[in-house]
C-alpha cells in the first residue's frame, strides 16, 4: 500500500447567519459536518483548472432545509470568480453537510457561501523511527540522521530517478534507507509544486524513540 503525501487544501464557511470558521475544518454549531472532513472534500472537489492556476474562489449555494437539518433542492446563486467551477464544487461539498435544525426550521431557505482556499505549498518532511527502514548500525550506535532525496515526479505522483542529495551523518546507511523509504511515497500532482516532470528534494529524518527509565527485569532462579 502506497503512502500518500498530499498538501491539504482548506475550506471555510461564512455568511449571513453562519459564523466564520477557520481553515482547519472546524465548523460552528450552525453547520454540522457529516463526512468526510473538509480537507478531504477539498482534495476531492477543488476545481482542477482553478487548482492548477492557483485560483481561490467562493461558491454561493441556496438550499431548502428539510427534516433534521438536511439540505435539498440546492442551486448555485453565484460563484467568484466565474467559469472556474466553484459553484458546482460547492454543490457537491454541501451534500455532506446539514444545518442546525434548532436554528433553521424545515421549509426555510439558507444561502451557504463555500470558500475555496489554497494554503502555501510546502514540502512534507518524512520521519521514520525504529522500523523497516532504520539502518541497523545506526540503531546499534544510537545515531539519528537526516537525508535529502532528490527525485522527479512521475505522472501518477510516484517518484523516479531518485538520488541522495545530502546525508548526515555519512557512512551509516541513512541515504540508502531513505531511497527505500521514498519508493512508497506518492505526491499530489494536482498541486503545481508537485507537477509531473518537476524535480523536488524531500527531507527525511530518522529519529530514535524516546528513552524510557524502566529498569530491566531481574532474572529469577
Amino acid at each position: 500500500m502506497k503512502l500518500l503525501v498530499a498538501i491539504a487544501i482548506a475550506v471555510s464557511f461564512a455568511g449571513p447567519g453562519l459564523a466564520q470558521t477557520s481553515n482547519t475544518g472546524g465548523l460552528s454549531a450552525v453547520v454540522a459536518q457529516l463526512a468526510p472532513s473538509p480537507a478531504d472534500l477539498m482534495a476531492r472537489y477543488y476545481p482542477d483548472r482553478a487548482l492548477r492556476m492557483r485560483v481561490e474562489g467562493i461558491g454561493r449555494v441556496r438550499c431548502k432545509v428539510v427534516a433534521n437539518g438536511f439540505l435539498d433542492d440546492c442551486g448555485v446563486v453565484s460563484e467568484t470568480p466565474p467559469d472556474f467551477g466553484f459553484g458546482d464544487a460547492a454543490l457537491k461539498i454541501l451534500k455532506t453537510y446539514q444545518v442546525d435544525a434548532a436554528k433553521y426550521a424545515p421549509g426555510s431557505n439558507v444561502t451557504l457561501p463555500v470558500r475555496f482556499n489554497i494554503p502555501p505549498a510546502t514540502l512534507p518532511t518524512l520521519t521514520t523511527t525504529i522500523g523497516l527502514f532504520y539502518p541497523v548500525r545506526a540503531l546499534k550506535d544510537q545515531r539519528e540522521g537526516q537525508v535529502g532525496v532528490r527525485c522527479i515526479v512521475a505522472p501518477d505522483g510516484t517518484l523516479r530517478d531518485c538520488g541522495v542529495a545530502s546525508e548526515r551523518p555519512a557512512d551509516y546507511g541513512f541515504g540508502a534507507a531513505a531511497l527505500k523509504m521514498i519508493s512508497s511515497v506518492r505526491m499530489d500532482v494536482r498541486n503545481p509544486k508537485f507537477a509531473p516532470g518537476s524535480t523536488i528534494t524531500l527531507p527525511i529524518r530518522f529519529n530514535l524513540p524516546p528513552k524510557t527509565n524502566s529498569a530491566a527485569p531481574t532474572p529469577t532462579h
